[in-house]
């Protein structure tokens, strides 16, 4: 059959995403046409902009990633580049840029196209959806459930079965329960949620990784970043997000994340980025336990679950109680399923109901809490390393389509070191530096740089005044020393006659330079970036054999200092993520864990003096749990709850 003037006629299916459109088209009633005869296009550019940047001041950054899928039926205006449009304006244009390629790839006339779409898109967006599928000359397009475009692709149209339908994309995931029987196809429920997702783990990367640029001036000329750089290092993060689901995933105890800066990475500590998939994982096995309970199906009615999307495994770890057989669907995967509807519509001339919109699941539902604390470290990006360029880096402008280069540069310090106010001219970059912060409206930096500045100047007054009179020097100790467990070192019984060991070498080159500029942060009480300066060491040194002992034990040690310097009961939750994070480094490390039942103890003593008691006995508890046996939490353990009640101990 031909269409109009002798022209073939096309049944399209379109896989609407949030960073493109894919496309499965074939003739739109051929005899006996089967998948050898889908042709599939693919178009994440069509000149409209797939991911949006918008400010925003209610989330965890200045900027929010919505898409131009989301955008659709808002109302509100989106940019494309200088200028601003109408969503729906822009995704006509891509539509239309679509179906001119496929028609002049087929020589045929698109008659029937069925769109792919997430159960939980709204109403709104499905109508502004069907209006520009209309302007952009697609006559009468229906819209499918992405689950139902799966069930259709895998049954090929034609089997029957119950599927439980998982896909996961940049927006989050979906859980849907699919029957089908004999090309008739009923959605049983729905279930899902904003993450896991590219977005919501870019967004939490990205929420660490923006203060730490910011802190250190890293940004050209101190500014905020451009859309192009807010998507540049989204991308980076989602790219992150991939690599962590793929079957080669990065190892070590630090990875390394790439947001397009030539000159620096960044460290993320894997037991994080673990915590947080686990959390993910339960999220989904969550979720799905809610749809088998409202659908009253029993999983073992299931005859498989189907994945769809780049980011599968977390999906088969979450699942895998569930003892199902799992189908891994490839990118193409809706497109063919919503072709092979488009096509079947053509056919039968039907004209069924479509699937309505449904509510959006409800956050309040959500048992499994925040997400696990995220810190982030400065690394030299890969290649040589040649004397280094104190100037801040400047982020490469790369193409949006490809990933950023990392050409050869300069490696960067962990942490840039300030400058001693002892040098004039370092004195006159603090000052310029100030300037400039109070140029760009953020006064109170300027004013704790400057105090800062006056502070040190002082110290260093008061010490060459103390010498010229002939007087001893004896620094002050505003915190506590730092307990050590009470463990002896067995010493090793020596040959006799034998020459005395000599003292261990210690860490040497970059590693050594990186510690000694962590211990000079913490005499400056800057305790958290000496903590990333002595992970940047670590990070540096887990590749070689060589040293990484030394490298370990001194990272520890600066953990351990930083969190018992840092006093009172606002750091408490700082100090704690640092000796927890040493912890996970080292868990046979006596010391560590004599320092977390320690610190967790003070914590508690200062609570019990401000009279919180009920977060005093929580704290007693989890000391207790570090160190059973420690005397004063048990003594001030009896004195909160009365004697007689034995605390539970023990992790």
């Amino acid at each position: 059959m031909t269409g109009t003037g002798g022209r073939g006629r096309v049944s399209l299916g379109l896989d609407l995403g949030s960073t493109g459109l894919r496309a499965a088209y074939a003739p739109a009633d051929p005899p006996g046409a089967g998948h050898d005869r889908v042709r599939v296009l693919e178009d994440s550019d069509a000149g409209v902009p797939w991911l949006l940047c918008e400010r925003t001041t209610a989330g965890r950054l200045p900027v929010t990633f919505p898409s131009l899928k989301s955008a659709l039926g808002s109302g509100r205006p989106v940019r494309d580049g200088g200028a601003e449009a109408a969503p729906e304006e822009l995704m006509a244009r891509a539509l239309r840029t679509l179906r001119t390629r496929v028609e002049a790839a087929a020589s045929a006339e698109v008659v029937r196209t069925v769109l792919s779409v997430p159960a939980g898109y709204g109403s709104a967006q499905r109508a502004a959806l069907r209006s520009a599928a209309q302007r952009a000359g697609l006559a009468g397009p229906r819209l499918i459930n992405d689950s139902a475009a799966a069930v259709i692709g895998h049954t090929a149209g034609g089997g029957s079965g119950t599927y439980l339908v998982l896909g996961t994309g940049y927006r989050g995931f979906e859980l849907g329960l699919v029957r089908a029987v004999r090309r008739h196809y009923r959605a049983l429920g729905y279930e899902g949620a904003e993450a896991p997702g590219a977005r919501a783990f870019g967004e939490w990367v990205l929420a660490v990784v923006f203060p730490l640029l910011r802190e250190h001036a890293l940004l050209p000329g101190g500014a905020e970043p451009a859309r192009a750089d807010w998507h540049r290092m989204l991308r980076g993060a989602c790219r992150l997000w991939e690599r962590l689901d793929a079957r080669a995933a990065p190892s070590g105890p630090v990875v390394e994340l790439d947001l397009g800066f030539p000159r620096f990475h960044f460290g993320l500590p894997r037991a994080a980025l673990d915590d947080y998939r686990q959390q993910q994982a339960a999220r989904i096995q969550d979720r799905a336990r809610t749809l088998f309970q409202q659908t009253g199906v029993e999983h073992s009615h299931v005859d498989a679950v189907l994945l769809a999307g780049r980011t599968t495994r977390i999906g088969r770890c979450a699942l895998a109680p569930l003892g199902l057989p799992f189908v891994e669907l490839d990118e193409a995967h809706l497109a063919r399923g919503a072709q092979l509807y488009a096509q079947q519509l053509e056919r039968t001339q039907q004209s069924p109901e479509e699937e309505g919109a449904l509510l959006p699941p409800d956050p309040s539902g959500d048992t499994l809490g925040g997400e696990p604390r995220l810190t982030a470290t400065l690394l030299p990006a890969p290649g040589p390393d040649p004397a280094a360029d104190p100037s801040p880096a400047t982020p490469a402008q790369p193409d949006p389509a490809a990933a950023p280069p990392s050409p050869p540069s300069p490696s960067v310090p962990p942490a840039p070191a300030p400058p001693s106010p002892s040098s004039p001219a370092h004195g006159r970059e603090f000052l310029d530096e100030a300037r400039r912060l109070a140029a760009t409206g953020r006064t109170d930096e300027a004013c704790a740089l400057l105090r800062e500045v006056l502070d040190e100047t002082r110290e260093v007054l008061d010490e060459l005044l103390r010498r010229q009179d002939g007087t001893v020097s004896v620094p002050e100790q505003d915190t506590a020393p730092v307990p050590e467990p009470e463990q002896q070192t067995p010493v090793p019984e020596q040959e006799p006659g034998a020459a005395p060991p000599g003292p261990r070498p210690g860490p040497t080159g970059e590693a050594a330079r990186r510690l000694a500029h962590a211990r000079l942060l913490l005499g400056q009480r800057r305790w958290g970036q000496a903590v990333h300066a002595s992970h940047a060491a670590w990070a540096g040194e887990t590749a070689r054999s060589a040293g990484a002992a030394d490298v370990l034990e001194a990272m520890i040690d600066v953990h351990c200092e930083a969190a018992m310097a840092a006093s009172g009961p606002e750091h408490f939750e700082q100090a704690d993520s640092w000796l927890r994070c040493a912890y996970q480094h080292d868990s046979t490390n006596a010391r560590v864990r004599g320092l977390l039942a320690e610190r967790t103890y003070r914590h508690a003593a200062e609570l019990h003096r401000r009279g919180t008691r009920r977060e005093a006995l929580e704290a007693l508890r989890a000391c207790l749990g570090w160190d059973p046996e420690h005397p004063g939490a048990q003594e001030l353990l009896t004195l909160l709850q009365g004697p007689g009640i034995r605390p539970r101990g023990g992790v």
